[in-house]
């Protein structure tokens, strides 16, 4: 049985649950990579290739086997980049600009609302890339 990985879409949330502990790991051509199991979806995905800032999020948020996270590949203005979406992720500590995102999350809001205010947050805690080599995939 060959396995197939996930190819995140750009703005298209990805619902996963996790099916081990840890990501497989090793070193190739573009660094350290991370390749997460999934328990297969309907499409016959069992997995997906994380980058180093996407790993970072879930270890960050304690998550393993059995968690259902939702992935999101953001892309705006020539920019991407990952983010999750978890109802039991601690939060470790927050400014009243998290506080209102989470309020606004609260809302039934569409893809492109959540995209816009992940963006904004993205934009407010990581400055613009200077170079090529500052970009993480």
């Amino acid at each position: 049985m060959e396995n197939k990985n996930i190819k995140f879409q750009p703005n298209v949330p990805v619902d996963v649950t996790l099916a081990f502990d840890q990501p497989k790991t090793g070193n190739g051509p573009h660094g350290t990579w991370y390749l997460y199991g999934t328990k297969p979806l309907i499409t016959g995905e069992t997995g997906f290739f994380a980058t180093e800032l996407l790993h970072n999020k879930i270890q960050e948020a304690g998550l393993s086997e059995g968690d259902k996270i939702t992935i999101i590949k953001v892309s705006k203005d020539n920019k991407t980049f990952f983010n999750i979406e978890h109802p039991e992720v601690p939060i470790k500590s927050v400014s009243k600009d998290q506080v209102n995102i989470v309020k606004e999350n609260q809302r039934q809001l569409s893809t492109e609302q959540k995209v816009d205010i992940m963006w904004r947050e993205y934009e407010r805690n990581h400055p613009a890339p200077k170079n090529e080599d500052d970009i993480p995939f």
